[in-house]
C-alpha cells in the first residue's frame, strides 16, 4: 500500500507541476499587471511623480465634484496607481463626503450661494522610495455655521510592507518624548499659542502618550505634527501644524528618512496648433467641457479631431500638473484651453485675493505646459458676483446657453436627447469631461450636430462670429 501511495503522490506532484506551468505561462498577463501596480516607488510612471518642489509630490488628483439644491462638494485627492492604497484615499475621503451630504440631507438654503460648501484638498510626500505621507484638509463653510468648520487626516503608507506604517518601524518607543518635548517647547515659544499653555490640560495633551499623537506626517525633511481646532487649545487658534526635523530624532530613528529624488520631466513646449477655417455664414455651437483633464479627455479630443472639431475645456488648476500630455494635445489639436479656477470653490464665498489666486494659479500651470495664457474664466457652478467682475476685469467670463446636466444623470443618452431639443446657432453647450457616459457619447454627439450642419468652434471663435451668444450673461448676476 505504501507504494501505491508514493507512485500516487508522484503522479499527483507531476500533474499539478504541469497544471501550475500552464497556468503560470497562460496568466502572465494577470501576474504583469499585478505587479505593475505594485512594483517598487523607484519605478513608478513618471507621471505620477511631481517636482519636489512643489505641496503635491507624488499621484495624480482625482476630484468628487457634486452639487444639489442644498450642498457642492469638490475634493481633491491623489491617486497612486497601487490598488490598497489608492482604495484606502478613496474610503477616507468619500466616508467624510457621505458625512457631510447626511449631514446637511435636511438643509433648505434659500438661494444658491447660501448652500453649505464642503471642499478637500491634500498634500503628499514621498520619503526613502518607501513611505508615502499624505495629509487632508477638510473644510465645511455654512451659514448655519458661526465659523468654517476644518479639520485634518493623515496617511502614511509603507510601500515596501503593504501597509499602513507602524511607527515602531521607524522610530524606537522614546520618540514620543521627543515628541512630546518638542511640541511644548514650539507652542510654548510661539506668540499665537503661549497663552494657553500653562495649564494642566495641555501638559495632559502633550505627554508622550503617542495616543495624543493621532495626526504625525512623515515628510521630507521631518515629522509633521497636526491638531484639529479645539483638540489641543481653543477653536480661536484654529488649525495647528508644525515640523519636528528629523535631526531632533538622531538616536531615535532605526534609518536615515530621505526625501525620494523624484524626476523632473523637461518641460517640452507643444508644436503649433493646428488651423481650421471657420465659415461666419453657416451654423456654429461651442461645445465646452468642465472639470478636466480627465483620462477620458483624450477620448473626446479623438472623436473633434476625427470630425476636423474643436471644444474650448475649462479646466481645473489642482488638475492639470498631473495630465501633461493631454494639455499639450487639447492645444495641437486646435481646441481652446480656458480656466475653470484651481480648486472649484464656490468664488461668490471668496475675497478678491483668494478670488485672483483660484484664477492666476490655474493660467501659471497652463502656460508652464502649452505657453498660453487664457482669457476666459468660467466660474464653478456658474456663480459670479460684483466682486468677481471687478476682480478680473482683463478676462471673459464665460456661461453656457445649453446645459446638458450630464453630471447630474451621467447618461448619454439623455446627454444627446437634450443637445437634440436646444442646439441652436450659436449656442454654448456646457458638458463634463469627468462624467464617463459624456466621453462615451462624444461620436453621437459630435455625428449628429455635424450631420445637423453645425461648424464645431471654441468659444473665441464663436464669440468672434456669434457675439450675442453671451447676451443673457448679465441676467446671471444676483
Amino acid at each position: 500500500m505504501g507504494v501505491i501511495h508514493v507512485a500516487k503522490k508522484r503522479r499527483f506532484g507531476l500533474f499539478h507541476a504541469t497544471f501550475l506551468i500552464i497556468v503560470l505561462l497562460l496568466s502572465g498577463l494577470s501576474v504583469g499587471f499585478a505587479y505593475r501596480i505594485l512594483r517598487p516607488v523607484s519605478t513608478f510612471p513618471e507621471e505620477l511623480l511631481i517636482s519636489s518642489g512643489e505641496p503635491k509630490q507624488i499621484g495624480i488628483t482625482e476630484s468628487i465634484l457634486k452639487e444639489d439644491h442644498a450642498t457642492v462638494v469638490a475634493a481633491h485627492y491623489p491617486k497612486m496607481g497601487f490598488i490598497p492604497l489608492d482604495r484606502l484615499i478613496f474610503d477616507v475621503v468619500n466616508k467624510e463626503v457621505v458625512y457631510f451630504h447626511t449631514e446637511f440631507v435636511d438643509y433648505a438654503p434659500s438661494k444658491k450661494d447660501l448652500r453649505a460648501q464642503f471642499y478637500v484638498d491634500y498634500q503628499s510626500f514621498l520619503t526613502n522610495d518607501r513611505f508615502v505621507g499624505i495629509v487632508f484638509t477638510f473644510e465645511i463653510h455654512s451659514p448655519t455655521y458661526a465659523h468654517p468648520h476644518s479639520f485634518q487626516k493623515v496617511i502614511n503608507y509603507d510601500l515596501q510592507k503593504n501597509q499602513v506604517v507602524e511607527f515602531s518601524d521607524i522610530f524606537r518607543p522614546r520618540f514620543t518624548q521627543v515628541l512630546s518635548s518638542y511640541t511644548r517647547n514650539y507652542l510654548e515659544g510661539h506668540p499665537r499659542y503661549q497663552d494657553e499653555t500653562g495649564s494642566m490640560d495641555f501638559l495632559m495633551k502633550t505627554s508622550a502618550n503617542i495616543e495624543n499623537y493621532s495626526k504625525l506626517l512623515i515628510g521630507n525633511e521631518g515629522l509633521h505634527v497636526y491638531f484639529d481646532r479645539s483638540e489641543l487649545l481653543s477653536s480661536s487658534k484654529g488649525l495647528i501644524s508644525y515640523e519636528i526635523p528629523y535631526e531632533q530624532f538622531e538616536y531615535d530613528l532605526l534609518f536615515s528618512i530621505v526625501p525620494s529624488v523624484l524626476p523632473k520631466d523637461p518641460v517640452t513646449k507643444p508644436s503649433t496648433p493646428k488651423v481650421r477655417t471657420i465659415d461666419p455664414t453657416l451654423p456654429m455651437i461651442a461645445l465646452t467641457f468642465d472639470d478636466g483633464p480627465t483620462n477620458m479627455t483624450p477620448k473626446i479630443l479623438e472623436v473633434l479631431e476625427t470630425y476636423e472639431s474643436a471644444a474650448t475645456f475649462f479646466v481645473l488648476g489642482s488638475r492639470v500638473n498631473g495630465y501633461p500630455e493631454v494639455m499639450k494635445r487639447i492645444f495641437e489639436s486646435g481646441s481652446e484651453i480656458a480656466n475653470h479656477t484651481w480648486s472649484h470653490r464656490m468664488m461668490t464665498k471668496l475675497t478678491r485675493q483668494e478670488v485672483l489666486d483660484e484664477i492666476r494659479s490655474t493660467n501659471k500651470a497652463i502656460e508652464a505646459l502649452v505657453g498660453v495664457t487664457p482669457t476666459l474664466v468660467r466660474p464653478p457652478y456658474g456663480m459670479v458676483n460684483q466682486l468677481i467682475l471687478d476682480a478680473l476685469p482683463e478676462y471673459r467670463i464665460v456661461m453656457w446657453s445649453v446645459d446638458t446636466e450630464d453630471w447630474r444623470h451621467k447618461s448619454g443618452v439623455k446627454t444627446l436627447e437634450q443637445i437634440k431639443r436646444t442646439a441652436h446657432d450659436g449656442a454654448i453647450i456646457l458638458m463634463h469631461d469627468l462624467v464617463p457616459s459624456t466621453a462615451d457619447s462624444m461620436e453621437d454627439i459630435v455625428r449628429y450636430l455635424v450631420y445637423e450642419g453645425y461648424q464645431l468652434v471654441t468659444v473665441s471663435e464663436m464669440l468672434e462670429h456669434r457675439p450675442t451668444s453671451q447676451q443673457k450673461f448679465r441676467e446671471l448676476l444676483p
